[in-house]
């Protein structure tokens, strides 16, 4: 797309009548209040953006008024005492929770010291059965072997 041929000349500024509308706003309204199209920052021919300028400056300024506390109403003391009790109970349910991890802690502790405890238990039973195992099969073989001797003699072969 040709850039020349994409500018819509309607669009774009036109100084000379608008040097009048700028002198017009006061100093104090800014840019804020001038019709501006937030897309392009070109000026709008429309009213209704002004009005909505108009109106989002009133909010802003209603935004920072100051109101008068009246902190003496007996709804303002339940709320106030609703939330000291929520806040208490939130701090005890955080000492309760702190407790239970702690706790959960603990045991995981214990369970891993006592898997620990129970391979290298496993680990020693298999070791001892395994001597035990060729000690008994080395007994066997010895006996089968005095047994034949033995009974050879006997037979006198």
């Amino acid at each position: 797309m040709n850039s020349r041929s994409s500018v819509n000349e309607t669009n774009l500024v036109n100084f000379s009548a608008d040097l009048s509308t700028l002198n017009q706003l006061d100093s104090k309204d800014g840019l804020l209040s001038f019709p501006f199209d937030h897309i392009y920052a070109c000026h709008s021919q429309t009213t209704d953006r002004r009005q909505a300028l108009q109106l989002e400056k009133e909010i802003e300024i209603s935004a920072h008024c100051v109101t008068e506390d009246n902190h003496t109403s007996p709804e303002f003391n339940r709320l106030t005492e609703q939330i000291i009790v929520a806040e208490n109970q939130n701090k005890k349910l955080k000492d309760l929770l702190i407790y239970h991890l702690d706790l959960i802690q603990q045991q995981n502790e214990l369970i891993t010291k006592r898997d620990k405890l129970f391979l290298a238990l496993k680990q020693e039973n298999d070791a001892v059965s395994l001597l035990t195992n060729k000690r008994f099969s080395t007994f066997c073989a010895c006996y089968a072997l005095i047994t034949r001797r033995y009974l050879n003699k006997e037979v006198g072969v």
